[in-house]
């Protein structure tokens, strides 16, 4: 099977209408060209307040490698909403001059000299002014232009439609008639208190370039005795569903940013593939839509879409199985995630728990999430970048049964699915019968980087990131770092901080566990090691210098463990090796004989004034309802002080 090309996309905050339409065309194209598609995507907007939060969101552009993609697409205008600074777009800018080697092809607005594929604004703009002029008889005079800020790229596009429409009827805009804005509500409002004051005349029209302007000024106008369409008409542009769902509905214009999109995938192919032919581009829903605002009747079709995807549906009908909407928020909300993942007492519950969750997220086909390998380091934070490997910590593939009960659970935090970051994530490179999107997203909290998500599908599924995925990975945030405090804390109450051993309670909860978690035929075994000296050592040498005698000794413990074993520090020069497992007294002999082997390396290699002496005892025990811990250690504590004892006698 030939290899897919993999193209690579990186857009901000993917849920927001515009990086929608983007996603429509990219993967109606993709999938007519057999490409693959990885897109890398910060879920929030840039204008988010919570700097650290947005911060660690954007840390995930680190993690495309551009030599595993063969050409690389950036949605640059979501990374420049008005307002939001620049330290996005500067960090693509940084990434690509520094690591991109691919052909780049950006989506509207310019970055560097990388060849650009735009919306057609000017076009877009130009209907709307013809609509107002030719269907509702404004006087083009009388005609007032609300635009963005001036030299603002999209100003200066809209604002060429709006020539061209009065150009072709032999006329010019005049300049008095056009006020600059920021594309936001509060531009609006400030023309119609103009208005509504008297300091400007009534218009016949307001020609706005953005729908969050346009209902600043129809929502102040209609408050204040001025009626919208009646007495001023007033159309946006964008066609969000803030819009259509405004008390008045706003005529507005669906850019054509879908075939936009489907443009740059084929000037990739022409780059890719020179000679190929183009495919035709899919029908999107892209052009003017009428509504309220400027008196016409709303499309019954649209108004429907866009009722469907903000109402809040709080009884659904599950009778049919599973319901498959991943735009639904309710379902989310509904399904009690947040408090399900946070009463995990254990780190495996709540891996187990965010894959039973993942149900939420269909139609799609895999789920992974990779974690860095120390997520649960409270003492290491992550910020910039990722490290060298990966742990994929949960895999589901809810689409093989639509029972969850039945579907095939993968999760694991033992680093057994472990790869290179570079790839990514591995099964980007499988070969498939047909071309899939991989979704790449931040998993973080505030600025400390845990690691990235990714939702792998079939193109054709048309899947993309929407407000409840965003808000799903929230939730696993969140429940992920309730997990890392509750491991801190438990780490804290059951291990001995001098030497990161387990304490008495931490040895009991463990040799517990242990003990319910036996195969038949399994013994328990202790080997109690005790130092011989530390008073002298301390007496001489001082107690800082006894207690480094402790940290060696218990790392000379830890050293021999297996991983059916722990080690702990049981009194002030006192520690157990506690194992469950099969032992004979060869293999306890062979520890003995480690244990002692490190203490006389540690001697050979010191150069201190004193030497490590240690007295072992052990005891082996079959393992059966009446076993008792306390006892196989007072058993093992009596054959270590007959060692004490002979040793005693061996040294004088």
């Amino acid at each position: 099977m030939k290899k897919r090309k993999v193209i690579g996309c990186i857009i901000n905050n993917p849920e927001g209408q515009y990086q929608s339409r983007v996603l429509d065309g990219l993967l109606a194209q993709c999938e007519a060209y057999g490409y693959d598609l990885a897109v890398i995507s910060p879920l929030v907007d840039v204008t988010h307040y919570f700097k650290e939060y947005l911060y660690g969101d954007q840390n995930i552009l680190h993690l495309m490698n551009f030599d595993k993609v063969d050409a690389v697409i950036v949605a640059s205008t979501p990374f420049l909403a008005f307002g939001g600074g620049l330290e996005g777009i500067e960090k693509v800018k940084k990434l690509l001059s520094k690591k991109c080697k691919k052909p780049v092809i950006v989506l509207d607005s310019p970055v560097e000299d990388y060849e650009v594929v735009e919306t057609d604004d000017p076009t877009a703009m130009e209907e709307i002014t013809d609509h107002v002029i030719d269907v509702h008889g404004c006087d083009p005079d009388k005609i007032y232009i609300l635009t963005g800020s001036e030299g603002n790229p999209s100003t200066v596009k809209r604002s060429a439609g709006n020539e061209r429409a009065y150009a072709k009827r032999g006329l010019k805009i005049n300049q008095d008639n056009v006020f600059y804005g920021d594309f936001w509500y509060t531009s609006g409002y400030a023309l119609a208190d103009r208005i509504i004051s008297g300091e400007l005349p009534k218009p016949d029209a307001v020609i706005v370039h953005s729908d969050h302007m346009a209902m600043g000024v129809i929502n102040r106008l209609s408050d204040n005795g001025i009626k919208v369409p009646e007495d001023v008409i007033v159309t946006g542009y964008d066609s969000t569903e803030e819009g259509m769902m405004n008390k008045i509905s706003v005529t507005s214009y669906s850019p054509k940013v879908s075939e936009m999109a489907a443009c740059a995938v084929d000037r990739v192919r022409e780059i890719l593939e020179p000679g190929s032919p183009l495919k035709p581009h899919e029908t999107f829903a892209e052009g003017i839509r009428p509504a309220l605002s400027c008196g016409c009747d709303t499309g019954a079709h649209y108004l429907k879409t866009y009722l469907e995807n903000s109402v809040y549906k709080q009884n659904l009908d599950y009778s049919q199985g599973f319901i498959q909407d991943n735009n639904n928020i309710n379902l989310l909300l509904e399904s009690y995630m947040m408090e399900d993942i946070a009463r995990s007492e254990t780190i495996e519950e709540c891996l187990k728990r965010i894959y039973e969750r993942s149900y939420l997220l269909r139609p799609y086909g895999e789920f992974y999430l990779c974690l860095r390998e120390n997520w649960l380091d409270m003492n290491f934070l992550m910020g910039n970048g990722y490290p060298e490997h990966m742990s994929c910590a949960v895999h589901s593939m809810p689409e093989e049964a639509e029972n969850r009960e039945e579907r095939n659970l993968h999760f694991m935090d033992d680093g057994s699915y472990r790869f290179r970051t570079e790839l990514m994530l591995p099964q980007l490179y499988e070969e498939r019968e047909k071309p899939n999107v991989f979704y790449f997203v931040p998993v973080h909290f505030q600025g400390n980087t845990l690691g990235y998500a990714v939702l792998q599908c079939e193109m054709s599924l048309r899947v993309k990131p929407t407000c409840m995925f965003r808000n799903w990975i929230r939730y696993v945030n969140t429940g992920l770092e309730i997990v890392r405090i509750r491991n801190k804390l438990i780490s804290v109450s059951i291990s001995e901080s001098m030497t990161g051993l387990y304490n008495r309670r931490g040895m009991e909860l463990k040799v517990n566990e242990m003990f319910n978690n036996a195969d038949k035929g399994d013994s328990c075994f202790v080997m109690l090691v005790d130092m011989d000296g530390l008073k002298t050592i301390n007496d001489k040498f001082g107690h800082g210098e006894g207690d480094n005698a402790i940290i060696e000794v218990s790392s000379v413990t830890r050293s021999v463990l297996d991983k059916n074993e722990i080690a702990v520090r049981a009194g002030g020069d006192e520690f157990y090796i506690i194992g469950v497992g099969k032992y004979d007294e060869q293999k306890i002999k062979s520890k003995v004989g480690l244990v002692e082997y490190y203490i006389n390396e540690k001697n050979r290699n010191s150069t201190k004034g004193y030497d490590l002496s240690v007295s072992i005892g052990y005891h082996i025990c079959p393992l059966d309802e009446s076993t008792k811990i306390e006892q196989i250690i007072k058993i093992a504590d009596e054959a270590m002080y007959v060692n004490k004892v002979a040793r005693k006698k061996n040294r004088k």
